[in-house]
């Protein structure tokens, strides 16, 4: 078998791919999560959640644990149809290095979690439902902290969970919390879910390609690619097209997939992405830095600068602003404004702008 035919055999990270797990960590955590952690599964029910039909699935799910790792489809192939017609849901409770955990993903969605991924703390600091531009709220910190289960939250944006302290106005929720100390924010509409997991904290640190395969993944011909992947990464950033130019063609006829492994500040993860695709990561810190905002009857009607005020709103990297005349005061009465933010992301310009009384958001992704 030449090197160009060799069949790949998955790492336990890999059977976990394309999750990006193991975030960023709080000062003395990155270390201790290079080692694999121990994964227990203590709970997993699969069902139309959280009060409909469902069936109990915690051992077939723990047999699926191999090297500390677990690769699941939530399907009714696997658990059954506890709930016919009904959209279902996995939820896996579990204990990662003794830390209480929980993920829960969607019917036909596939829940992974890696052997060395880092467990999270979350912390809810406060949470407010209401009408959140002009003050007719509630503070409902400690109801949503109550519903935040093994450091993962997942709260639905309703009157019937928080009350209604805006009749007749389309609500809010904001919650800010912390995840390994790290200070964050989200906000979602009326109705809504407002979800917190690892995934909501950015990784930071020094990048490490430790494998690379390029090929017709995961049981099929492919070739080992990682040194040529690994002398691509600049500056903490890889950036790299799955092409056959760039790593000749294992597998002709078929189309083929670049997966990634590597570790951002000692924390194991990895991406896979599709023949002709790009796949980047970057373990360099995201810089949002604001250029301009203006609010007014744009493009070229009566405007006001509110640069200064925006760039002040910018707290870990991210921005939330509403576009009100509350904020800004009206530069042009009786007309329909927007709000216009100019900014760069790690040195690249981009641009965002929202109607009068919408939320002009920029995450940490930068988008």
């Amino acid at each position: 078998m030449t090197r160009l035919a060799r069949m790949w055999k998955p790492s336990a990270t890999a059977l976990a791919c394309c999750l990006l797990v193991g975030l960023a960590s709080a000062p003395g955590l990155a270390a201790e999560a290079a080692k694999p952690s121990k994964l227990v599964i203590t709970k997993a029910v699969y069902g139309d959640l959280p009060s409909g039909g469902s069936v109990d699935v915690t051992k077939k799910v723990a047999e699926m644990v191999k090297d500390g790792a677990l690769t699941v489809d939530a399907t009714n192939d696997n658990f059954t149809d506890p709930a016919e017609g009904v959209g279902k849901k996995l939820l896996v409770e579990y204990t990662l290095g003794g830390v209480p955990q929980a993920k829960t993903i969607g019917e036909n969605e596939t829940l992974m979690i890696l052997a060395s991924e880092t467990p999270i703390t979350l912390a809810i600091v406060k949470a407010v439902y209401g009408d959140l531009l002009s003050g007719d709220s509630v503070d409902v910190t400690k109801k949503v902290a109550e519903a935040a289960k093994n450091n993962a939250l997942s709260v639905d944006a309703t009157n019937d969970n928080f009350t209604d302290p805006a009749e007749g106005v389309f609500k809010k929720l904001r919650v800010d919390f912390t995840i390994n100390g790290k200070a964050l924010s989200k906000t979602v509409d009326e109705n809504a879910t407002l979800t917190i997991s690892a995934a909501d904290l950015p990784m930071v640190g020094k990048l490490v390609v430790t494998k690379a395969v390029y090929g017709e993944l995961p049981g099929g011909a492919s070739v080992d690619v990682t040194k040529k992947v690994a002398e691509m990464v600049k500056d903490d950033s890889l950036s790299v097209d799955a092409t056959n130019d760039n790593f000749t063609d294992p597998a002709e006829g078929v189309r083929k997939k670049l997966l990634v492994e590597y570790t951002i500040g000692g924390v194991a993860a990895c991406k896979i992405v599709g023949e002709d695709e790009n796949l980047s990561v970057s373990g360099k810190a995201q810089k949002l830095v604001i250029v301009k905002a203006v609010y007014g009857d744009l493009p070229s009607g009566e405007s006001v600068d509110v640069t200064k005020k925006v760039a002040e709103m910018v707290k870990d990297g991210v921005l939330s602003v509403d576009a009100t005349n509350e904020n800004f005061t009206d530069p042009a009465e009786g007309i329909v404004k927007k709000l216009q933010v100019d900014y760069t992301f790690n040195g690249a310009a981009k641009s965002k702008s929202v109607e009068e009384n919408e939320t002009l958001t920029i995450s940490a992704s930068g988008e």
